[in-house]
């Protein structure tokens, strides 16, 4: 240890100037939002929890049931089980996304061709218990909305 670290360390050098960073930050306004009493704004293109929407004419879901959001799904979140009706078209029976493994990346949405699956600006979840994260097909229905 050279004289000019000593006489630093002596003098507490190091403590004044982080002192010092954090006296200056203190003297400016605040940035954050106080959440319950003042809703934060999402922008635009916010990724939030996933809606299912239905077809505005006749009112069905518009899932078709491919299951690419399922393949490309990087965590696995979604699950799809699909079934066959009588007339041959394919229904949906279980639509599950587990939104406590997602990463709100979007994939999802953006790979659906019919855009029934997307994400909404809805971000305050609160849940109490593990289970409550998972969201079936019909609270996702719920969310979502018609075109």
């Amino acid at each position: 240890m050279g004289i000019k670290e000593f006489i630093g360390w002596v003098t507490l050098k190091d403590l004044r100037q982080g002192l010092g960073v954090t006296l200056k930050h203190l003297r400016r306004p605040v940035v954050t939002y106080p959440y319950p009493k003042q809703e934060f704004l999402a922008e635009e293109r916010w990724r939030g929890l996933h809606t299912l929407w239905k077809d505005e004419n006749t009112g069905l879901e518009r899932c078709i049931g491919c299951c690419l959001c399922e393949k490309i799904c990087p965590n696995w979140a979604i699950t799809i089980t699909t079934s066959h009706a009588d007339d041959g078209k394919k229904v949906v029976d279980e639509f599950i996304v587990n939104a406590g493994r997602c990463l709100y990346c979007g994939f999802c949405a953006e790979v659906c061709p019919v855009r029934a699956i997307r994400q909404s600006t809805d971000y305050a979840r609160k849940v109490h218990k593990r289970g409550d994260i998972i969201l079936n097909k019909k609270e996702l229905l719920e969310r979502g909305g018609q075109d």
